[in-house]
């Protein structure tokens, strides 16, 4: 998923002299157009309630953002500008809508950093974003580019504009999480370099699988014949209205006349529906691994244990119903967690799964507090192993911490978590902030690590940044930069 949530402290609002947090959706893609080259779009949503307002010319309200990125390969900047950005004009601020900025940028193949920095022009403030980007289109080759969710789209005989594509108009969805009601996921993509194949045709299937394991939901996919050409358009929707909560895979496959895979793009959504329905297996367990645990206190441990990985739906049965259920509902529960996970061999699975919430007990668990419980636990059984661990016991003026930095979780790159211990002799340590989405953020975590020292930050909002120096033998914010 590359999505971004970025929040930052804004000054007072002026038409109604309200504290508020400047909030953001960011989002990028990448695609191909052929003779020209590879190119960037991205994707930002600005919350239209958490931007200052002032009068404009006409009478009316209206908010002001300024954008500026650099985009940079090896440190050297490849394309930079800066703009402005207006919101709608509007008579009343209580009827506020949010707006979108849609940006493409043409760059050679390659890797690179992209830093986006956002301003609100009457509120002063501003936050930079820091995302690294990948082009890899290979020419002659089929490829499939990046997947685009979309809130809607309509044919259209307009020039080509941003919002544009191959004759329609394309509204991106600059978020990736579908909630109850939200029943329809509609996508773009485009598949490239179909024209030199031997077949006259390529099958085009569109499915969805679940992003932990990523087996196929038989019940929700598509699959569709197309034409060769140099550029197929790829513009469609599926019923999302029965699929569970859960963290979901959107695969887009191109395979030939042999069932042959020659490519393929997948994007990460997240899918919370409010239903009543147990997710348990329906048929005969009594002759799988799971038909022999009839220990109702070490059946209950073992689904407990899965909260970690689990999606809201099997998260909201465990610590709602469990306690309540006889021991035949948690077994079929259990089995049906696995046999979706790996349904070639859900055994397997569990047993591989089991191993990493023995050792996360060694590691991390406590006489009160189950290994998998912690938040340490959580996040190495949630999202693996990290990439690299700074850790620091004894540094001046801080408490001891941990910060983990992950090159990759699913779709996101170069993600951070800090832990810290603030009584100083647990091995618990407490999760403070990370930049992966829907994790903790706190953009003072650099201060609550040094609020052991009797020197005071000169206000919340401060990120710590201007701090270091400030402190003797300071290395918190070089740390976390050290990645």
């Amino acid at each position: 998923m590359k999505r971004v949530l970025l929040v930052f402290a804004a000054a007072l609002m002026v038409v109604s002299a309200e504290a508020r947090n400047l909030k953001a959706l960011f989002n990028y893609k990448t695609f191909y157009a052929p003779g020209q080259g590879s190119y960037l779009e991205w994707y930002l949503s600005i919350n239209g309630s958490s931007v200052t307002y002032q009068p404009n010319k006409e009478g009316q309200y209206q908010s002001s953002v300024q954008i500026t990125y650099l985009i940079k390969s090896q440190d050297k900047i490849i394309k930079a500008d800066k703009y402005n950005l207006l919101g709608p004009a509007i008579k009343d601020t209580l009827f506020v809508r949010d707006f979108l900025d849609v940006r493409r940028v043409s760059l050679p193949d390659g890797n690179y950093d992209l830093e986006l920095t956002i301003k609100d022009n009457q509120g002063g403030n501003e936050f930079k974003l820091n995302q690294a980007i990948s082009l890899a289109y290979t020419p002659d080759k089929v490829n499939v580019s990046d997947i685009e969710l979309v809130q809607d789209f309509s044919q259209t005989e307009k020039p080509a504009e941003m919002l544009v594509k191959n004759g329609y108009s394309v509204t991106p969805r600059v978020d990736n999480f579908y909630s109850t009601g939200d029943n329809h996921l509609k996508f773009y993509a485009e598949v490239y370099n179909t024209q030199n194949l031997a077949d006259n045709a390529i099958a085009l299937s569109c499915y969805i699988q679940k992003a932990e394991g990523n087996s196929v939901l038989s019940d929700f996919g598509m699959v569709q014949r197309k034409n060769v050409s140099e550029v197929i358009p790829v513009l469609s929707e599926m019923d999302i209205s029965k699929l569970p909560s859960g963290n979901y895979n959107l695969v887009i496959e191109v395979k030939d006349k042999t069932n042959r895979s020659l490519a393929m793009s997948k994007v990460y959504f997240q899918r919370h529906t409010v239903s009543s329905e147990v997710p348990v297996y329906a048929g005969d367990i009594s002759k799988t691994f799971v038909g022999n645990m009839n220990d109702k206190n070490v059946l209950a441990e073992n689904i407990a244990c899965l909260r970690p990985i689990s999606g809201p739906q099997q998260s909201e049965w465990i610590t709602n119903q469990m306690k309540a259920s006889n021991i035949e509902m948690m077994k079929n529960f259990f089995y049906d967690f696995w046999q979706q996970e790996n349904p070639a061999d859900p055994e397997g699975a569990w047993k591989a799964y089991k191993e990493k919430v023995d050792m996360i007990q060694k590691r991390y668990g406590t006489r009160a507090l189950k290994g998998y419980n912690t938040d340490m636990g959580r996040v190495y059984l949630q999202y693996g192993p990290p990439s690299s661990i700074n850790k620091s016991d004894f540094e001046p003026n801080a408490y001891p911490y941990e910060m983990w930095h992950y090159d990759k979780i699913k779709n996101q790159t170069n993600k951070m978590f800090v832990f810290y211990s603030k009584d100083m002799l647990s091995k618990n340590y407490t999760l403070l902030h990370s930049d992966m989405p829907g994790e903790p953020n706190e953009p003072a975590w650099n201060i609550i690590l040094r609020q052991k020292s009797a020197i005071n930050a000169k206000n919340i909002d401060d990120t710590g940044k201007d701090l270091k120096g400030v402190y003797s033998g300071d290395r918190t914010y070089d740390n976390y930069n050290d990645k």
